[in-house]
């Protein structure tokens, strides 16, 4: 039976299920036929994939692409992929959908910038990092308001609200936030407390925790990495995250958007504090790709998850919050912390949609063990990745106001 994106679908085809949105409420019946109403309907509650009956599936035959930019993305998903196995279905799965977006973009992953030759520069030890220049006390007022309520579990919604409600910007944008489908439906939010009342003041707070982070990181400089590029593949792991975690009925759910949108954070860290020491593991990544995490430790002796660790235990955050970011490139030495797993999988996800990029120039080893673990349906990839088609623009003009 067909599946079609919602873009697709036309007036008049005929379902072939139930249209079910994530939250288990049902749309449409199978065997109705499609209206433009229920188009909007679907799009409103972030449905972005129908199965309809094969009479009715539109043929668009397609333009034949050149077969040397065939070859040229046959060779660019070999180099992404060399440093796993491509025999394990996972691996190969992705692979064909790494070439596959390839194709329907019609273009070839863009290349980094260009990394000068670094300095020889080095970061200080790692239990020397926290200092005068990452201190939470050198934090813009709100953010640090904000991460000392992320320690307080189930912080009341009047603080919460008092604590946000005279930082303007932040209010309009959590009220956006709360009126988006990608997070909360098509109820309408017209005040902070009833933000809070509908997402929980835990996600309100993670998501305002988000929006503040944003701020500490915006004078990266573009000779070391293309910002808006790693911003859109953050969302869109946070986004995967939360869609995997909700599909793998994972407790406190929510909470994987910021785990993926964390997720880099010991990078961004560095590239502010100390952005000599951090040319060389990029410009290392660049002319040999085999692995940017091992190039950090052959430069700093450590890498950006300890960084991202140090720093969030000194903000004493929860470490339900840490411990997915701390672990997501090795989740298997935390088994039962599944959350690793997702932001480990979604991270790979996010790169394989070719949706921005975070420095790296071949896809880590994937931990298949681990992600067999979780209760995924075969194929999640195909479910989860036009999700994060249709609402990664929405999302980022949430956070940074520009897609």
């Amino acid at each position: 039976m067909p599946t079609l994106t919602i873009d697709q679908v036309r007036p008049g085809q005929v379902l072939q299920e139930d249209v079910i949105n994530l939250h288990g409420r049902r749309l449409a019946a199978a065997n109705t036929v499609i209206t433009e109403m229920h188009l909007r309907t679907f799009k409103t509650w972030g449905v972005h994939t129908v199965c309809v009956h094969p009479s009715a599936s539109p043929q668009e035959p397609s333009p034949p692409l050149p077969e040397a930019f065939l070859d040229q993305a046959r060779q660019a998903t070999k180099r992404f992929f060399a440093r796993n196995d491509t025999r394990h279905p996972l691996v190969r799965q992705l692979a064909h959908l790494y070439y596959g977006r390839i194709l329907k973009r019609g273009s070839l992953p863009p290349q980094p910038p260009s990394v000068d030759e670094p300095s020889p520069t080095a970061p200080p030890p790692l239990h020397l990092l926290l200092g005068q220049r990452i201190e939470i006390a050198s934090l813009p007022d709100i953010f640090a308001r904000i991460v000392e309520a992320l320690g307080k579990p189930n912080a009341s919604a009047n603080y919460l609200a008092e604590l946000i409600q005279n930082d303007l910007g932040l209010t309009a944008r959590l009220l956006k936030l709360a009126n988006s489908p990608a997070f909360a439906g098509p109820r309408r939010v017209e005040s902070l407390p009833r933000a809070i009342a509908l997402l929980g003041t835990d996600q309100l707070c993670r998501l305002a925790f988000g929006i503040s982070l944003v701020s500490l990181f915006a004078h990266i400089p573009a000779t070391l990495i293309d910002m808006a590029q790693f911003w859109r593949h953050s969302v869109a792991c946070g986004i995967l995250a939360r869609l995997m975690a909700i599909q793998a009925k994972l407790p406190d759910s929510e909470a994987s958007f910021l785990y993926g949108m964390l997720h880099d954070v010991g990078r961004l860290i560095m590239l502010t504090h100390y952005p000599d020491a951090s040319r060389a593991p990029l410009h290392l990544e660049i002319r040999r790709p085999h692995g940017l995490l091992e190039a950090e430790r052959h430069f700093w002796n450590y890498d950006h998850t300890q960084v991202a660790t140090t720093v969030l235990q000194a903000w004493k955050l929860p470490d339900h919050l840490i411990l997915p970011v701390a672990l997501h490139h090795t989740p298997g030495q935390a088994p039962d912390v599944p959350a690793a797993t997702i932001v480990h999988l979604a991270d790979a996800l996010a790169h394989v949609s070719l949706h921005g990029r975070s420095g790296i120039q071949a896809l880590p080893p994937l931990d298949v063990a681990s992600i067999e673990r979780l209760p995924l349906a075969e194929g999640i990839a195909h479910t989860v990745i036009p999700q994060l088609d249709a609402h990664i623009d929405e999302v980022l003009h949430l956070f940074f106001g520009h897609a």
